[in-house]
């Protein structure tokens, strides 16, 4: 350490160190009204200064990899990706990383190793917590996380993540696409209305003929997104029952749906329906929702599944979804081209409708053969 005289009258201590990724030096100064002499108290403690500033500024250096655990990198990280999704994504990545911070959150990002996670996963699956699916979103936002530590830390942890695996245990048995035949439906909407649950009936009416989804059905106001003299409804928003708020579609576009004359007049019955309910029940009249509960919100989904499961007689899983699949196979059995379909259910890639398109042209081939087979004209 040395000392040198300022034109204010006070002094500057100063002192070198090594800057780890320069190799250069640099130094470091304090500006104090006294000048120590060498070996005395004032001196001694201007040098611990000196050194404790020195130190932190390298500390800045070796934070990065001796310091950091799991939990500050995904505290991080998710400050950036919050900004890239939907908040009902992030809310559900925020659950996710919630189990990892649990679990591995206190561990040095430096020290992990591939078996950490490799044991973490098992361990998830083996108890039963979680899903093959759950865990597989969370390996997502491992690896992503990983990468986040090189480009940001310098860690780099490449190799732990090549040699990350999800053991292949608690899978859930996918349900294939599968839809509805038209006697089916009539069963499934005859139910609904033996029953009572008018409202849901038209529901099911509405989306096996449109093929929109529950969420974005639920979203439509009758004011703003009907118009009836094109038949034309827009899609402008879908509604998140974890979050309980209305947010964008799940592509993110609105996009223009059509219906037939019989779909007009079962909309109209419900916007009857739905103004008689706003009345009685003194809801906010300010809100055109097509479809509402006694409180004014959206009809929550896993009530009408409920009712869907009782339905009798069908030999296949009934979920709101299954309406959206049931309208693909009824608009491929009239000959609508697979472009014109997309755009009606508001799918980026055709992956479910080719899959849809196979079954039920697999049909059709089976429906050939057998009466070829019993063909006979002489």
């Amino acid at each position: 350490m040395w000392i040198e005289n300022e034109p204010s009258g006070k002094f500057k201590y100063r002192e070198t160190y090594t800057d780890p990724l320069t190799g250069k030096n640099k130094t470091t100064s304090l500006t104090y009204t006294k000048k120590a002499t060498r070996g005395s108290k004032l001196w001694n403690e201007m040098a611990m200064k000196l050194q404790q500033k020195i130190d932190d500024k390298l500390s800045e250096y070796n934070a990065n990899s001796d310091n950091l655990t799991l939990r500050e990198l995904l505290e991080n990280w998710l400050v950036g990706y919050e900004e890239t999704v939907k908040r009902s994504t992030y809310l559900r990545t925020i659950t996710n990383v919630k189990t990892l911070n649990k679990h591995l959150g206190d561990y040095l990002v430096e020290k992990l190793e591939a078996y950490h996670f490799n044991r973490f996963y098992d361990k998830l699956l083996t108890d039963k917590t979680h899903k093959y699916a759950s865990v597989q979103q969370i390996h997502s936002i491992v690896k992503r996380v990983m990468i986040h530590a090189y480009k940001y830390y310098g860690i780099d942890k490449s190799e732990l993540s090549r040699l990350l695996e999800v053991p292949n245990k608690n899978v859930s048995k996918k349900d294939e696409y599968k839809f509805l035949e038209r006697h089916e439906l009539k069963q499934v909407i005859n139910y609904l209305e033996n029953k009572d649950k008018l409202m849901y009936a038209r529901m099911v009416q509405i989306m096996a003929n449109c093929g929109m989804r529950y969420g974005e059905l639920v979203s439509v106001d009758y004011k703003e997104d009907i118009n009836f003299q094109d038949n034309s409804m827009v899609i402008r928003k879908t509604y998140n029952f974890d979050t309980n708020e209305f947010t964008s579609t799940k592509t993110d576009r609105e996009r223009i749906i059509y219906f037939s004359d019989g779909v007009a007049k079962t909309i109209k019955k419900q916007m009857q329906h739905s103004q008689l309910r706003t009345i009685k029940h003194n809801l906010n009249r300010e809100t055109n929702l097509l479809f509402t509960s006694v409180n004014g919100r959206p009809p929550l989904i896993t009530d009408f599944n409920r009712w869907l499961g009782r339905v009798p007689g069908i030999d296949k899983r009934i979920t709101t979804h299954i309406f959206r699949h049931t309208f693909i196979s009824l608009a491929i059995e009239q000959g609508m081209s697979k472009e014109l379909i997309q755009q009606q259910v508001g799918h980026v890639d055709n992956k479910m409708i080719d899959t849809i398109y196979s079954h039920v042209t697999a049909g059709r081939t089976e429906q050939q053969k057998k009466a070829m087979l019993d063909f006979k004209i002489v």
